[in-house]
Parts: C-alpha cells; sequence; structure tokens
C-alpha cells in the first residue's frame, strides 16, 4: 500500500511539472475498499478560485 501511494504521489508531481504541492493524502470509504490520492498544490487552489470567481462573477481575491 505504501509503495502504491508513493509511485501514485510521483505521478502526479509528473503530471503537474512545476506546482507547489502543500497537502497529500491517502482517502477511502468507510469499508475501505477503494483507497485513492489526493494532493492540493497552490496552482490548483488559485485555479480553482478563479473558477469560483467566474461562476460567481466575483473577484478571485475573495476566495484566496
Amino acid at each position: 500500500m505504501s509503495e502504491a501511494a508513493r509511485r501514485a504521489y510521483a505521478l502526479i508531481r509528473e503530471q503537474h511539472p512545476g506546482e507547489e504541492f502543500y497537502a497529500y493524502a491517502l482517502c477511502t470509504t468507510v469499508d475501505a475498499v477503494a483507497p485513492f490520492p489526493a494532493a492540493n498544490s497552490e496552482e490548483g487552489l488559485r485555479r480553482r478560485a478563479e473558477k469560483y470567481a467566474e461562476d460567481e462573477n466575483g473577484s478571485v481575491d475573495y476566495w484566496m
């Protein structure tokens, strides 16, 4: 499991070169059947904030 998680996070970093990651998590369902990796980056947060700002006709600064 730990080796699979390491590989998953390495792949995430490969797919998003230059992004600054600040959080990694290994998530699962209540019964631990299907674990999956998750990661957060500064750039991903900014993209999400920009999308929210577009959807709400607001400013990115409001969400950051």
